[in-house]
């Protein structure tokens, strides 16, 4: 099974701030000094970029508002690392772990209650997918946990409750519960003199 983000009607400024605080909160980001975390700046302006979204062709206003998105989202993946653009789906309580090196596709769809490690890559599989780019990209259940480095790419469907594992390469669906891992390390040559004791 396959639970879908909670969608989300922005009908005010209201409810844009109940949704950023339940992303502060799920990132632990309390106080001013939370504030200054990189996951709650992520997730700030990709909710503002949302609430833009839905107020697409509001006037001058909304252009003036569109382009300030841009220019936070473009600071922001500078600074810390975490590529999260406002037309990925994503739900509720998700948790960044650590910055940098988090790209996630613009079509991703990721369920409520996902932890996010650094070094992880939501893509495209291959570029040849972009004729039908919204059914080519990763659809992640709720609560699952994506662990270090880990890259999940192309039409796949990762289950609630799944866990994958540090630098594990999912290019296939993932049933619910499941744990993907990646190959164990091998060693592949010894130079000389290091079995010496």
């Amino acid at each position: 099974m396959l639970t879908p983000p909670t969608r989300w009607h922005p009908p005010g400024r209201l409810a844009l701030l109940r949704v950023i605080r339940d992303d502060l909160r799920a990132n632990s980001c309390h106080g001013l000094s939370g504030l200054m975390k990189p996951a709650a700046h992520a997730f700030i302006v990709y909710r503002y970029g949302q609430w833009i979204l839905a107020h697409r062709g509001g006037g001058r206003g909304w252009w003036l508002g569109e382009k300030l998105y841009w220019l936070l989202f473009s600071a922001v993946r500078n600074r810390s690392g975490i590529e999260l653009v406002a037309t990925a789906k994503v739900g509720r309580g998700v948790r960044i772990e650590h910055q940098h090196g988090i790209v996630i596709h613009p079509f991703a769809v990721i369920g409520d209650g996902v932890q996010i490690h650094h070094g992880v890559t939501i893509g495209l599989k291959d570029e040849n997918e972009l004729a039908g780019i919204q059914e080519s990209v990763p659809r992640i259940g709720a609560r699952v946990v994506i662990a270090v480095g880990a890259t999940i790419i192309g039409a796949v469907s990762i289950g609630d409750d799944a866990r994958v594992g540090p630098h594990a390469v999912v290019t296939r669906d993932v049933p619910p519960g499941a744990t993907v891992v990646a190959a164990p390390s091998r060693i592949l040559r010894l130079t000389a003199g290091a079995d010496d004791g």
